[in-house]
């Protein structure tokens, strides 16, 4: 049982350092279907201000 209560500590240590970083390491974690859908998001955004830059804004949000 020598040492046991230093690596415990180390342990706690650890998980409060993830937990501090846990927000910023979920916007970059995405699942297979969340980046699909954040990819196609995207593509329309960039077609839309594309279409705008082009047209004004005559253009409507499909």
């Amino acid at each position: 049982m020598q040492g046991k209560s230093g690596s415990f500590a180390s342990q706690k240590s650890r998980f409060r350092n993830v937990k501090t970083k846990l927000p910023f390491f979920k916007g970059i974690f995405f699942t297979k279907r969340e980046r699909f859908q954040v990819s196609v998001w995207s593509r329309k955004m960039e077609s839309y201000l594309s279409a705008v830059a082009r047209y004004g804004n005559k253009i409507r949000w499909t």
